[in-house]
């Protein structure tokens, strides 16, 4: 399930991050935003996180806009498959682009979405796509209008996190007091709203493969991200993360991102 914690920033727009400078905000001349907003990865083959993809709707349209963190990657088309019915558009190679969709607006539709990205680098054709898994359909739930309608969350920061503790620091009872904003005694399934109801501080000891993997390097992940450690992704991204690999059932790949970040260096006692 993808990131749906509501968002109070008070921002009006996307800020996307290049990999030089922060753009200033680009504003949605789209109407209110109903609901929440969801984020996706966007990734580009082999295995190359390119950018991101936000989901939103409002009372007539849904909107899905991609961008990416910089030049070097321009979309070329974009193309959704919803429900089986393909949604197609040419963008003559923009970092910025968002595809207007009329599908229903009313609250609860489930639509299942495999998007696919046409990109170029250096004048190279690549393809890309939504999420992590090439071809593995994303699910996209219409919000219903009700209440205030909060602003769409950033996208994350471009590639550059520096440093990361691996599950073996923090399991450690005497590296207890390097946790920030969270605790042993904590559930998983209530910091992450997906996963078992066991505590952090068991989860970031898990054995083996396959789910508790995840579990172990997603608590890793999660305590980096709310500590000093200059991390890959803030504790929103890991979230959102955890809670797709749990939609999807794609434990290993998600844990394989984590992996690699929480493996780049210890800068804590």
């Amino acid at each position: 399930m993808p990131y749906k914690k509501k968002v109070l920033l008070g921002i009006i727009g996307l800020l996307i991050l290049s990999a030089s400078a922060l753009i200033a905000p680009v504003a949605l001349a789209e109407g209110d935003i109903c609901g929440d907003v969801v984020f996706y990865q966007l990734t580009a083959e082999p295995n190359q996180n390119i950018g991101g993809v936000a989901i939103w709707n409002n009372t007539v349209n849904t909107f899905v806009r991609y961008f990416t963190f910089d030049s070097s990657w321009l979309i070329q088309q974009v193309q959704l498959n919803i429900n089986g019915n393909l949604y197609s558009q040419v963008t003559g190679g923009v970092t910025d682009y968002t595809q207007t969709l009329a599908l229903p607006a009313a609250g609860g539709t489930t639509v299942s979405v495999v998007g696919s990205v046409l990109v170029t680098n250096n004048s190279q054709y690549v393809n890309a796509w939504v999420g992590f898994t090439q071809g593995n359909p994303i699910s996209y739930t219409v919000k219903s209008c009700e209440g205030e309608p909060p602003p769409p969350p950033p996208p994350p920061p471009a590639p550059g996190g520096t440093q990361g503790c691996t599950p073996g620091y923090w399991r450690q009872p005497h590296h207890y007091d390097s946790w920030v904003g969270y605790s042993p005694s904590a559930r998983y399934s209530d910091v992450f709203g997906v996963g078992p109801a066991m505590t952090l501080g068991n989860a970031v000891k898990a054995n083996g493969g396959g789910e508790n993997a995840l579990l172990r390097h997603s608590v890793a992940a999660l305590l980096n991200a709310s500590s000093s450690v200059d991390y890959q992704y803030n504790v929103a991204q890991v979230i959102s993360q955890v809670q797709a690999a749990y939609a999807s059932g794609s434990f290993e790949a998600t844990k394989n991102v984590f992996e690699a970040q929480n493996e780049k260096g210890c800068p804590l006692n």
